[in-house]
């Protein structure tokens, strides 16, 4: 799990007890609360479900269909966040209007969450 407790939407760190036989691995609920980069503001947490996924972790921030896999669910987390600012940053250029759906979708979610310090809101 994810090593630091502000990701966490309650600020504690969830337990994740795995049983054996058929059970569903259990996803963890957690919130980027840190973009971890100086050129960039976040406007509002960022939702995150992490879950184990064939021998690794997957990462997800649903609202913007963007996903990050990792070996560690720390690892997942940190590729998640570091993807979400290289796709800000790819779209930052074009007017959300402009864009294809789905990618114009995207943009308007990013551009909820995160803005350039110094640009636009």
């Amino acid at each position: 799990m994810p090593s630091q407790s502000p990701r966490s939407p309650s600020g504690s760190q969830d337990a994740r007890g795995r049983g054996g036989g058929a059970a569903a691995p259990e996803a963890l609920n957690v919130a980027i609360n840190d973009l971890g980069e100086d050129g960039y503001e976040l406007l509002r947490p960022v939702p995150v479900t992490i879950r184990p996924e064939e021998g690794e972790f997957l990462a997800s921030f649903f609202d913007a269909n963007i996903h990050a896999t990792g070996a560690t669910d720390q690892e997942a987390y940190d590729n998640l966040r570091s993807l979400i600012l290289d796709t800000f940053d790819s779209l930052a250029s074009v007017p959300a209007s402009e864009l294809a759906l789905p990618v114009g979708r995207q943009a308007r979610v990013l551009r909820r969450f995160v803005k350039a310090k110094g640009g636009p809101a």
